[in-house]
């Protein structure tokens, strides 16, 4: 299956689910590029390349220290002022892990004078950890395990906050039988070992609390 096909579906779907008044369409490049693409044709907005990415910056969501997460992000993006100033701007991202990071994103996102920040996330909510080879943190770091999406959108301090339904997902994908959800769901298809287990609290279990700096 095209990951490029299915990326681009996901942003058509988020589109036709969610849709924004806005003025643009951007990307937090680059796994975020093809889903933007397909919401920008689907809701007929400009796509524009507003953020800029340092390659020579790895995955921010996988660093330990937060402190190192923060730096990072400023190092890793850079907001394209002419374009973002004075500008309703739609920002895609393909999903939300701590939370941290896009708060940090958004700041640079506002500070380089946007009037509004719409939050689109081309999958839904990532509430437990994946143990098949995805480097995600525990369940009780995850944002999406304990908050909800006012609560999320409130912490990351966006106009407005929604993410692809599971259904929409799995529709993009056009063979959903075949694809694992445990990430949103919690279903896992394939036993782990009991120690694994003991890393998940139940929902509503001790996590940052919303506005702290302790929440991708």
């Amino acid at each position: 299956m095209s990951v490029d096909e299915i990326r681009r579906r996901c942003g058509e779907i988020l589109g036709q689910e969610s849709p924004a008044d806005a003025d643009f369409v951007c990307a937090v490049p680059d796994s975020s590029n093809t889903a933007a693409l397909g919401y920008a044709r689907q809701t007929g907005l400009p796509y524009e390349l507003a953020l800029i990415r340092n390659h020579y910056v790895g995955r921010t969501f996988i660093s330990p220290a937060q402190k190192v997460r923060d730096m990072s992000v400023r190092i890793k993006f850079n907001p394209v002022r002419r374009l973002i100033e004075g500008k309703r701007v739609v920002v895609i991202d393909d999903s939300i892990v701590r939370g941290t990071t896009m708060r940090k994103l958004v700041k640079l996102i506002r500070a380089a004078g946007a009037a509004e920040v719409h939050l689109r996330i081309a999958s839904p909510p990532v509430t437990h950890p994946c143990y098949y080879g995805i480097d995600t943190p525990v369940r009780k770091e995850l944002i999406g395990s304990s908050h909800t999406v006012d609560e999320i959108a409130t912490y990351l301090r966006v106009d407005s906050l929604a993410y692809l339904s599971l259904e929409g997902l799995l529709r993009a994908t056009g063979n959903p039988a075949v694809h694992c959800a445990a990430c949103f769901t919690g279903k896992y298809p394939v036993p782990f070992e009991n120690e694994l287990s003991m890393e998940i609290p139940d929902r509503g279990a001790a996590t940052p609390e919303v506005g702290s700096p302790g929440a991708r």
